[in-house]
């Protein structure tokens, strides 16, 4: 279990519901070491979430950061890319001269990001600069290992050999929820 490891220079709290875990006394604008990212990974392979609290980072730091994960992917809709940093995108409530600074329907409806390359990346990094309130846009996460691991036997033997195809062509081509 993490929980025994050595946790003189951050903790890793794993939540109550048995998905996710919070990262506490962890500086992310700093370089991270190997070791350290060892136990991050590990981590976020027990949790599958991991929420670093009070992070004052810059573009650059962001992204090397996520860059730790495994290579980048620039996001399709590029219209709410960061200027200046195509890895980074935007996605906001905030309008501003009659426009919005970022997707505003990213996350409406339940989705699992960029599921439909041929192979996904690994997890996507969310950084927060403004927090609605309880109720107000509440991201949630689910785990599929963990429904996974809970579905009877019988259940699990015929998902095994399920195949689903992921695709945002009709959300693109059709102007489904766009900005």
């Amino acid at each position: 279990m993490l929980k025994e490891l050595d946790t003189k220079t951050f903790e890793i709290t794993p939540s109550p519901s048995g998905t996710g875990a919070d990262v506490i006394g962890l500086d992310l604008s700093k370089p991270v070491d190997d070791r350290t990212f060892k136990r991050l990974s590990d981590a976020f392979n027990e949790y599958s979430v991991l929420a670093y609290r009070d992070q004052k980072l810059s573009p650059e730091q962001q992204i090397a950061f996520s860059r730790r994960w495994g290579k980048l992917q620039v996001n399709v809709r590029s219209d709410f890319n960061k200027p200046g940093y195509p890895d980074l995108y935007v996605v906001s409530n905030i309008i501003e001269n009659g426009k919005p600074i970022g997707s505003q329907d990213a996350g409406r409806y339940w989705h699992t990001d960029l599921c439909y390359l041929p192979k996904p990346t690994k997890c996507s990094l969310l950084y927060a600069h403004e927090l609605p309130g309880p109720g107000l846009g509440d991201t949630m996460f689910a785990s599929n290992i963990k429904a996974y691991e809970q579905l009877p036997a019988s259940k699990a033997r015929r998902r095994r050999i399920a195949i689903a195809t992921c695709s945002t062509a009709k959300r693109l081509n059709s102007g489904f929820a766009r900005n």
